[in-house]
């Protein structure tokens, strides 16, 4: 049986399943920082009035 090519094929499914994982968590950081950077909170004031209470 061909028993090295297959613990290599493994070695390799491992190591790329480990790399996505890796690159998923960078690539969602930087995804994150950036929708932080391009959508920022908005700053209510006390001032504000809120347009779900209704004015009487």
């Amino acid at each position: 049986m061909n028993l090295p090519v297959i613990i290599i094929a493994i070695i390799a499914a491992i190591v790329l399943i480990v790399f996505l994982v890796w690159k998923n968590q960078k690539d969602r950081k930087a995804m994150e920082d950036q929708m932080n950077n391009d959508y920022p909170k908005s700053t209510d004031s006390p001032d504000d009035i809120e347009t779900e209470d209704p004015m009487h």
